[in-house]
């Protein structure tokens, strides 16, 4: 069956709900058949949830530092990410799993769904969710691997691994709007961003190649904002405009100076060392 029909059939999620709450006997289970090639879904849980999309401010509130904490390696959102918030994600069906190939539970209509005795569900709550430039919000990856499976963060973090679990490339298209996984320095690159460091207190190195010896081109001090021009690992080439223009009530009235080199913009240790400066103009 083509994915199109997939979709198609999480259409009926509705009129499987409405079964859920009469008196008629439990909901069958809704299935995905198999597809050539593909990672087969595991069965959909019984009965199917009714869609809870973020409905508190409690909800729509992030746990994450966005200056100290681990921002992972990118994110997992629609395809058509360009409405602030996060009700897609009361749409959303994706399997997860405890470790690649142990199915765990579904991620489905807005709920965490354990599939794994005791079954239980739970509100998938925004948050552990990030912010993006589009200020939606985005479910946090935090590895990928060549084989198609990725870890993603769907609970605010805890003491143990009970916010995390693997999902697969392959299920990405089951809801009701195709996913992607996208990773921090595709969203820094994309045409137009303005950057800025996370830690903009902290004296940063502008320098004349992708290396820490690298010749010292400029210090960044601490109003500065980022144009980024193109990325080799985790380094990134820049123009870095200092003072800050990007809040100014006139910004042709800021003196300020530009220069381009390579800043470093990301560690295994601490993720991403940039975000999206203040939309302020």
């Amino acid at each position: 069956m083509m994915r199109g029909n997939l979709l198609a059939g999480l259409g009926l999620l509705a009129f499987l709900v409405a079964g859920c709450q009469s008196a008629a006997p439990a909901v069958p289970r809704l299935d995905f058949p198999a597809q050539p090639g593909l990672l087969a879904a595991p069965p959909l849980p019984a009965p199917l949830p009714a869609p809870r999309p973020p409905r508190s401010s409690v909800d729509l509130l992030s746990v994450l530092d966005l200056k100290d904490d681990h921002l992972g390696v990118g994110t997992l959102a629609p395809t058509e990410l360009n409405q602030a918030g996060a009700d897609w994600i009361s749409d959303m069906a994706l399997p997860m799993y405890s470790s690649p190939g142990e199915h765990l539970g579904w991620l489905i209509n807005g709920w965490i769904v354990d599939s794994v005795p005791p079954v239980s569900k739970r509100p998938l709550l925004t948050r552990a969710l990030v912010p993006t430039r589009t200020q939606a919000l985005a479910l946090q990856v935090v590895e990928v691997r060549e084989d198609g499976w990725f870890r993603l963060r769907y609970a605010p973090p805890g003491s143990d691994d009970a916010s995390l679990g693997w999902a697969h490339v392959d299920h990405l298209r089951l809801g009701g709007r195709p996913l992607e996984v996208k990773l921090w320095n595709e969203w820094f690159s994309a045409e137009g961003a303005a950057l800025e460091y996370r830690k903009a207190e902290v004296r940063h190195a502008l320098r004349g190649g992708p290396d820490a010896k690298a010749e010292l081109v400029a210090w960044i001090g601490a109003s500065h904002e980022i144009e980024p021009l193109e990325t080799s690992g985790d380094w990134m080439r820049v123009k870095v405009t200092q003072p800050s223009r990007l809040c100014a009530a006139d910004p042709s009235a800021v003196k300020a100076a530009s220069a381009e080199g390579w800043i470093r913009w990301n560690s295994p240790e601490k993720g991403p060392w940039i975000w999206f400066a203040g939309d302020c103009r």
